[in-house]
């Protein structure tokens, strides 16, 4: 395995005996503690999930503390439970791969001037403006909170997708912006509507008591 499946490269680390053994692999399923995991995404897609993000505070009063960072986590986690739940990984593989050319393309990644927006531990996000360009040419760093054993789940679907088709390369933070993207452009091609925000507000709560 050459290829980094995440910036922590924990399967890497365990293949290789070089990670602490001080717990098993199995009780690293069960670690609550978090690391940030950091995307790419272009501006305007940045701009409409904030809107979204508004939208759904704005039509229910108990709404649940909610950003951006938190909706794509959730989305990775769902993304995860049908997995667990046995969703055929053929067809996993041909969506990413799918979505990952949709998406995320060398030649946009390539166009796009990066504007850094980082949340870390705060609730406000904190930006760094780098060179002006058209705004469908901008891109934003958006950063996620996640538990250190969603990260490693995730490498591992990401192993076994490989071992089905050789020719399939994704990273953690790649899958992120793709189950993000894809869910913001259906919210794009059809517009917000009360039942998915409220099944946003049901899903957001869910995911703060697992």
């Amino acid at each position: 395995m050459e290829r980094s499946l995440s910036n922590y490269d924990y399967l890497k680390q365990r293949l290789a005996g070089t990670m602490k053994k001080k717990k098993s692999m199995f009780s690293l399923f069960f670690e609550t503690d978090y690391r940030y995991i950091e995307i790419n995404i272009p501006y305007y897609d940045y701009l409409r999930g904030e809107v979204l993000i508004n939208d759904v505070k704005t039509i229910a009063d108990d709404a649940p503390d909610i950003d951006l960072g938190k909706l794509i986590a959730l989305l990775y986690v769902q993304f995860l439970l049908q997995i667990r739940k046995g969703f055929p990984i053929k067809q996993v593989g041909q969506f990413l791969n799918g979505k990952k050319l949709e998406y995320i393309t060398p030649e946009k990644q390539e166009s796009r001037t990066m504007e850094v927006i980082s949340n870390g531990q705060s609730t406000f996000w904190d930006y760094e403006e780098k060179d002006q360009v058209t705004e469908n040419m901008k891109s934003a760093y958006l950063t996620v909170r996640m538990k250190k054993a969603e990260i490693y789940r995730g490498e591992i679907l990401l192993y076994d997708l490989k071992n089905l088709n050789d020719t399939f390369e994704m990273t953690i933070e790649e899958m992120l912006a793709i189950l993000y993207l894809d869910f913001i452009h259906k919210i794009k091609s059809e517009g917000n509507n009360e039942k998915t925000m409220k099944s946003i507000i049901k899903s957001v709560k869910w995911y703060t008591d697992i």
